[in-house]
């Protein structure tokens, strides 16, 4: 199979995002401290290490078995507050007064989901997986959240949270699958097929101790296309992100979303090429036809490359004239 369109030229490039190298990075991006905090870890790019000796199945709390719940259990913040008083402090924070005293409970409250985010993070490396994440979410941002959307405070699934970014599509299907194995308890949220507003990645929201803590799993076209609009939001419209702002923005935004998803499809077709490739010789398929199979795969691979630098040209613009707009403000 050879893709083909208009333009097609025979040349490799080297990619690289004007965020991160996607092969490999050294630094996580500085997220801001309303969004992730201090990093726990440099953001992964391809391959996640092997599994560490004890990695394997869960425990009934969520956490996975061996040493990782060891000692956690007996070290569990909790708060006094019931889920109608958890929610009754964040009707008074959502439109009502509120006063000091509130803002100190929901200080303690969101603080409560330490132990089980450090699980989480435990279980993560256990999987060769080095994740960015923050162990609670600010008091502003939830106050934001709660003001912004229909939800109750003792719903609220992301006040803890972590994220890592891999490779591609195939790759994240491999972590999504290794995370569930792990926290067994877990929702897998996929935004995917029904993204927010153009946002697509995979949300596991993993259960640990009575306390829902998010994971993050994102393609690095995912969260590259996450980055551009998380600079769409401070630039321009902090509701660009929630499908608010310039229309023509939302549309290019919309539009990079969409040019992603069909490359990751893609991506998705060309590993079964490689896997059927790979079964011909097992089927007495002549050791020449083989051959012609693996140069088309190879130009094959070439061809995806080309259109993944495509997506990420298309990033590339957006962010450029965003940093113009920005220039400009200061």
């Amino acid at each position: 199979m050879e893709l083909v369109w208009n333009g097609k030229t025979n040349e490799v490039c080297n990619v690289v995002l004007p965020f991160q190298v996607i092969e490999q990075v050294d630094e996580p991006r500085a997220e801001k401290p309303e969004d992730y905090g201090d990093a726990v870890g440099p953001v992964l790019y391809g391959q996640p290490r092997p599994p560490t000796q004890g990695a394997g199945p869960t425990n009934s709390s969520g956490a996975a078995a061996g040493n990782l719940g060891t000692g956690l259990e007996d070290k569990r913040l909790t708060t006094n507050l019931s889920k109608t008083q958890i929610d009754r402090l964040g009707d008074r924070l959502k439109g009502g007064p509120h006063t000091e005293d509130d803002l100190r409970l929901l200080d303690d409250y969101r603080r409560s989901f330490s132990e089980a985010y450090e699980t989480v993070v435990q279980g993560m490396s256990q999987q060769g997986l080095l994740p960015t994440g923050r162990p609670a979410k600010s008091t502003g941002s939830i106050v934001e959240k709660l003001r912004r959307e229909s939800i109750r405070l003792s719903q609220m699934q992301d006040i803890a949270g972590c994220r890592v970014v891999v490779t591609g599509v195939v790759e994240q299907e491999r972590v999504i699958a290794s995370l569930t194995a792990v926290f067994h308890e877990a929702s897998v949220m996929d935004r995917r097929e029904k993204p927010s507003y153009g946002y697509r990645a995979v949300h596991i929201i993993a259960n640990i101790f009575g306390k829902p803590v998010e994971i993050q799993v994102r393609t690095a076209l995912q969260h590259g296309w996450a980055e551009v609009s998380e600079k769409a939001s401070d630039v321009v419209d902090a509701t660009i992100k929630y499908g608010g702002g310039p229309e023509f923005l939302r549309s290019r935004l919309s539009g990079s979303s969409e040019a992603v998803a069909d490359y990751e499809k893609l991506e998705r077709v060309q590993e079964e090429l490689e896997k059927a490739v790979a079964e011909l010789q097992k089927h007495h398929v002549s050791e020449q036809d083989v051959k012609k199979m693996q140069k088309r795969l190879v130009r094959s691979r070439r061809d995806m490359e080309r259109l993944r630098k495509l997506n990420i040209d298309g990033l590339n613009d957006l962010l450029s004239w965003l940093d113009g707009i920005q220039g400009e403000k200061q």
